[in-house]
C-alpha cells in the first residue's frame, strides 16, 4: 500500500520522501521527548510516596502530643472526644480519637486547629495547580518543601495555641504545593495508563501508612526526647526528600500552546463526576470521625483505649485497597471499581449503627476504609486519563481539583455531621449519606467509555465532509 501510494505521487510529479527517512526525521525532531528512564520513573514514584508520607506523619504525629501543648490533663470519660482531622485525598485517615476533655471551648479550639489545614488547602489548591502547569514541577516542589520544613520547626518550638494554629495552617500551604505537583509529575512520568494507575495507587497507599505510623511515632520519640524530637526527625526526613527532588530527573513539561484552564476542567462533566465520587466517599469518614466516638460512649460505654484504636481497621483497609485497586482497576474498569466502592460505602454506613460491640464495629469500619480506597485510587487515575484524552497531558489543575474534592469532604463533613447529630440522630446521619452515595453511584456509568477529544473532532470532520458531498451532489 505504501509503494502504490508513492507511485501515485511520483506520477503526479511530486517528490516522495522514503518512509524510513520520514521515521528517522520524526525521531530526530526536537519536539518529541524521549521517554523517561525506568530508574527515573521509580525515583519519581519514591519521591511522591515520601511527599505523602512526610505530610501525613506531620498530620498525625501531633495527636498524642497535643495534651502537652494545650495543658489538657487526663480526665474521666464524661466529655466529648477530640479527634484529629484529615486533610486530603489522598492523605485522609487518622488513627484516633485519643484525647478527651470536658471543656466545650477547648473542643472548638482543637476542632478549629485540625480543620485549618483542610481549609487552607481548599484556598490554595487552584493556585498550586495553575503554578505547576505554568512553571513546571521544580518550583512548586521546592517551595512546598521549604514551607513544610518551616511548619515542622514551628511545631517543634510552639509554646502557645496561636503558634500551633499557625503551624497547622502553614502545613496546609506546603501540603497543597508538594502533593499536587508530585502527583502531576508522577502522572507525567508514567504515560502508560495501566502503569500510571498502579503507581498512583501505591502513592496514595502511603498516605494511610503515614497516618497509621504517625501517632505511635510521635508518642515514642516524645517519651524519649520531649515534644520537639519527633518534629526534628521529621524535618530531617523532609530535607532528605528535598535532596532527592533536586537530583531527580523530572519529566519535561509538554510544550503545549493552549493548556486547559481550571474553568475548562470544571466544565467537563466527566471530571465533575469523578471528583464528586471522591468527595462523597471521603465525606463518609469525615462524618464518622467526630460522631462515632460520641455514639460509642453513649451506646457501648467504650473505654478510652477502644476509642483510640477504633479507626485502625479503617486506616489499614485503605492501606490495602489503594495499591490493590490501582492495579486491579485497570483490569475490571475504574468506573466499575468506583461503583462497587460507593455501594459498599453505603452498605457499611447502614451497618455501623447496628453494631452492639466494638469487635463487631471493626468489620463495617474495615469495609468503609477499603471502599474509600477503591474510589480514591480508581478515580485519581481516571482523572489523569480524562485529561489525556479530552484536554492536554498536563496534570496540575486536575489533581488540584482532586485534592479540592477530598478537602471539601473533610472540611465540611464534620460540620454537617455535628449539626445533624445535634438535632437528629447518629443512625439517620449515616443513612442519609448512604442514600447520597447510592444516588451518585449510577452517574459513574458515564465514565465507562468517555468520549475522547479526537473522537469529537473526527465526528465534526465527518459532518463537514458529508455537507460538502451533499453540496457537490446538488451542484452536479
Amino acid at each position: 500500500m505504501v509503494s502504490s501510494h508513492s507511485d501515485s505521487l511520483e506520477d503526479n510529479g511530486m517528490e516522495c520522501e522514503p518512509f524510513d527517512s520520514q521515521l528517522q526525521a520524526m525521531e530526530d525532531s526536537p519536539t518529541i521527548q524521549s521517554p523517561i528512564s525506568y530508574i527515573s520513573k521509580r525515583l519519581i514514584l519514591l519521591i511522591t510516596c515520601l511527599c505523602a508520607l512526610c505530610d501525613c506523619l506531620l498530620l498525625s504525629v501531633i495527636v498524642p502530643i497535643i495534651p502537652v501543648y494545650l495543658d489538657i490533663t487526663d480526665k474521666p470519660m464524661d466529655g466529648a472526644p477530640i479527634t484529629a482531622d484529615n486533610s486530603t485525598k489522598n492523605s485522609a485517615f487518622t488513627t484516633a480519637s485519643s484525647l478527651v476533655t470536658t471543656d466545650s471551648s477547648m473542643d472548638f479550639k482543637i476542632g478549629a486547629l485540625f480543620a485549618s489545614k483542610a481549609f487552607v488547602q481548599i484556598l490554595v489548591n487552584p493556585g498550586a495547580g495553575y503554578l505547576t502547569e505554568r512553571v513546571g514541577y521544580s518550583i512548586p516542589l521546592y517551595s512546598g518543601f521549604c514551607v513544610l520544613f518551616i511548619s515542622t520547626l514551628v511545631y517543634a518550638f510552639a509554646e502557645s495555641y496561636g503558634l500551633l494554629f499557625s503551624a497547622r495552617a502553614i502545613q496546609g500551604l506546603g501540603s497543597s504545593l508538594i502533593l499536587i505537583s508530585s502527583l502531576a509529575m508522577l502522572a507525567a512520568a508514567y504515560p502508560d495508563d495501566d502503569e500510571r494507575g498502579t503507581a498512583i495507587g501505591i502513592a496514595m497507599g502511603t498516605t494511610a501508612l503515614g497516618v497509621l505510623v504517625g501517632p505511635p511515632f510521635g508518642g515514642l520519640f516524645y517519651a524519649v526526647g520531649g515534644k520537639g524530637l519527633p518534629f526534628f526527625i521529621l524535618a530531617g526526613l523532609i530535607f532528605l526528600t528535598f535532596v532527592l527532588v533536586v537530583i531527580a530527573k523530572k519529566p519535561v513539561m509538554p510544550n503545549i500552546t493552549v493548556k486547559p484552564t481550571l474553568k475548562d476542567l470544571l466544565s467537563d462533566p466527566y471530571i465533575l463526576i469523578a471528583s464528586g465520587a471522591i468527595c462523597f466517599c471521603n465525606m463518609a469518614f469525615a462524618l464518622l470521625e467526630p460522631t462515632l466516638p460520641i455514639w460509642m460512649l453513649e451506646t457501648m460505654n467504650a473505654k478510652k483505649w477502644q476509642i483510640g484504636v477504633i479507626f485502625l481497621p479503617c486506616t489499614g483497609a485503605y492501606l490495602i485497597a489503594t495499591p490493590l485497586l490501582g492495579k486491579l482497576g485497570n483490569k475490571i474498569g475504574r468506573w466499575r471499581a468506583s461503583i462497587i466502592g460507593l455501594v459498599l460505602v453505603a452498605i457499611s454506613l447502614c451497618v455501623v449503627p447496628a453494631a452492639k460491640t466494638v469487635a463487631v464495629l471493626a468489620a463495617p469500619l474495615f469495609a468503609v476504609g477499603f471502599s474509600i480506597g477503591m474510589v480514591d485510587a480508581a478515580m485519581a487515575a481516571a482523572l489523569a486519563y480524562l485529561v489525556d484524552i479530552r484536554h492536554a497531558s498536563v496534570y496540575g489543575s486536575v489533581f488540584a481539583i482532586e485534592d479540592f474534592a477530598a478537602s471539601v469532604g473533610f472540611a465540611f463533613g464534620p460540620l454537617i455531621g455535628g449539626a445533624i447529630v445535634a438535632k437528629g440522630s447518629f443512625p439517620w446521619l449515616l443513612r442519609g449519606l448512604a442514600i447520597v452515595n447510592l444516588l451518585f453511584a449510577p452517574l459513574l456509568l458515564f465514565l465507562r467509555n468517555p468520549r475522547a477529544k479526537h473522537q469529537i473532532l473526527q465526528n465534526e470532520d465527518t459532518e463537514v465532509s458529508a455537507i460538502d458531498e451533499e453540496r457537490e451532489s446538488a451542484a452536479l
